[in-house]
């Protein structure tokens, strides 16, 4: 322990050591990743605490470590420690450090960007993290929208300190050193299904990399390096991982463009629905990788053949002539109109509900698993979202390609909503109902009569539905395919006008009050979709999310 204090300490003044100055009290010693639980470590460390008791130690632990059954632990130390919990940001705290920001001049906007970009790129909302986002967004794009992988890739620059002064010299190992062997080490773990090896297991595949280009380099060092970084994190059983889930894809997507055989490997039919994320990354990586979108295309048809079998058949003119279930009284339709007419939430109603929309990344811990699709219709919603990413983040590919692709994938939307709403009547009637390996579970009171039920469901399943798509496929780059349909798209079908104009409302671009508005009348004779598109507008509006819709 003493070693390794001095190991880390700047160059001391004459005539002093550390052992002195810790005796004296004039150090302060951060230890990190603390681990209560270790016996034979914490032996260690009280020990060196009784015999340096006016040091001042600052521990650092993991929750789970640090606390049990809802109550902070007894660390039994020779002197008295206090338990400060440190937790994600929530939007409001956001909003504070958004506010010292000189370059913000709209702090709602940027929030609602921030907290879209983070659970995007599925990273903590945590006060680093928001600083480096602020900081790529204001300093580099002037907040104009990015793919997810320009922002993982500037994300990696900046906690790997490429601009560091170090990095210029040619002779140490370098950024792209750093990076070439971590996109290596990503795509090892993916190959041997391994995302948590044992620590001397990634050294000596680090070894095996350098032994291969003949590069010397120090494996201990850089190890440290990446582990101080916090780009990988060490267990107390001496496992090595990365640290988020969304850092690991972006390096599989960088092996991705620089090694032909992985790319093969991943983009293999008997894997690649279970490489979503890596594949979008790399997507936004190239971005005009006609080749691989006509691929997934050719796939995607296949699987629409394959899942007919296990989904009821319909056409698109179908929702034209949907019903809502009967009820007797219209107090659903008068709520609607009761929120329409009232003034969006405060803006703490309005942080507590977009607080709880958050992505759940706990599931980092245990590592990645690769999952599998043994039904078709499961491979097609896998599909659909994968092929519209493509469609997404492959921007430089021509606006014809673009109206092509995205044709089956508007109706592949549709697809999945009309399998929903045909889950609905059933699920209203047992609340409880698993689909595939999701059990899905509707929270709602004892006494409501499932027609009741049903029908609330239906009228909130399209909005809902939008929101997943918009997730999926909704960037501003599309803006001209979404709000310029060609002479092919002049008879489109009105579910699909719907969900592309509910895209459209989602962006806010500026298309939206004509869009909407039109619409509106189309649907004059469709009570279904035209209840529909006012849920959605209503919801956007209670979240003050429909700022361009005015007048309508």
């Amino acid at each position: 322990m003493l070693r390794k204090v001095r190991g880390a300490v700047e160059a001391l003044p004459d005539g002093h050591d550390v052992e002195s100055l810790l005796k004296l009290g004039h150090v302060a010693l951060l230890i990190d990743d603390v681990q209560f639980s270790d016996i034979s470590r914490m032996r260690i460390l009280r020990e060196f605490v009784r015999r340096f008791p006016k040091a001042r130690y600052i521990l650092s632990s993991p929750h789970s470590s640090a606390t049990k059954f809802g109550a902070c632990i007894d660390p039994e130390m020779p002197v008295r420690f206090e338990f400060v919990e440190i937790r994600e940001l929530r939007r409001n705290d956001m909003r504070q450090l958004l506010a010292k920001e000189e370059r913000c001049k709209d702090v709602e906007e940027w929030l609602d960007r921030l907290q879209d970009e983070f659970r995007e790129i599925n990273l903590p909302f945590t006060a680093a993290n928001g600083s480096i986002l602020i900081e790529i967004l204001s300093e580099k794009y002037n907040f104009r929208p990015v793919n997810r992988s320009v922002l993982m890739e500037q994300f990696v620059d900046s906690t790997l300190r490429k601009a560091a002064i170090d990095q210029s010299r040619r002779e140490t190992f370098d950024y792209t050193n750093k990076t070439d062997l971590l996109s290596h080490l990503a795509a090892w773990m993916a190959k041997a299904d391994d995302y948590v090896p044992e620590k001397e297991a990634l050294r000596s595949e680090m070894k095996a990399y350098f032994d291969a280009r003949g590069l010397n380099a120090n494996l201990s060092d850089l190890l440290s390096e990446f582990l101080g970084a916090k780009i990988l994190i060490e267990s107390p059983d001496g496992r090595v991982r990365f640290r988020y889930r969304g850092v690991l894809e972006y390096f599989i997507a960088l092996r991705m463009s620089n090694d032909l055989d992985f790319k093969n490997w991943v983009l293999d039919e008997s894997r690649y629905l279970g490489f979503l994320n890596e594949i979008n990354y790399y997507a936004g990586k190239v971005r005009n990788d006609a080749e691989l979108i006509n691929e997934i295309a050719r796939r995607h048809a296949e699987i629409v053949v394959q899942s007919r079998a296990e989904i009821a058949e319909f056409e698109l003119t179908d929702f034209d002539v949907l019903k809502l279930p009967t009820n007797k009284t219209s107090q659903d339709v008068d709520a609607i109109e009761q929120d329409l007419g009232t003034a969006p939430l405060s803006r703490e109603r309005r942080d507590e509900e977009l607080d709880t929309d958050d992505l759940d990344i706990a599931g980092d811990e245990s590592g990645v698993s690769r999952k599998g699709y043994e039904k078709a219709a499961d491979r097609l919603a896998a599909s659909l979202i994968l092929y519209s990413g493509l469609v997404k983040n492959m921007e430089l590919i021509s606006d014809a390609q673009k109206r092509k692709h995205l044709t089956p994938i508007w109706e592949g939307w549709a697809t999945i909503l009309a399998v929903s709403l045909g889950y609905a009547p059933k699920l209203a009637k047992t609340r409880r109902l698993r689909i595939a390996n999701a059990l899905y579970e509707v929270q709602a009171p004892q006494g409501m009569p499932a027609n009741v039920l049903h029908r609330k469901m239906m009228l909130l399943l399209p909005h809902l539905h939008i929101k997943l798509v918009a997730a999926c496929l909704g960037t501003e780059k599309l803006e001209r395919q979404l709000t310029e349909p060609t002479m092919d798209d002049v008879g489109e079908a009105k579910i699909i006008k719907l969900l592309r104009v509910g895209v459209i409302s989602e962006l806010k671009l500026s298309a939206t009050p004509s869009a909407v508005g039109d619409l509106a009348s189309e649907l004059s004779n469709n009570l279904y979709l035209l209840w529909s598109l006012i849920v959605h507008v209503g919801e956007l509006r209670r979240l003050d999310r429909a700022k361009n819709i005015t007048g309508n």
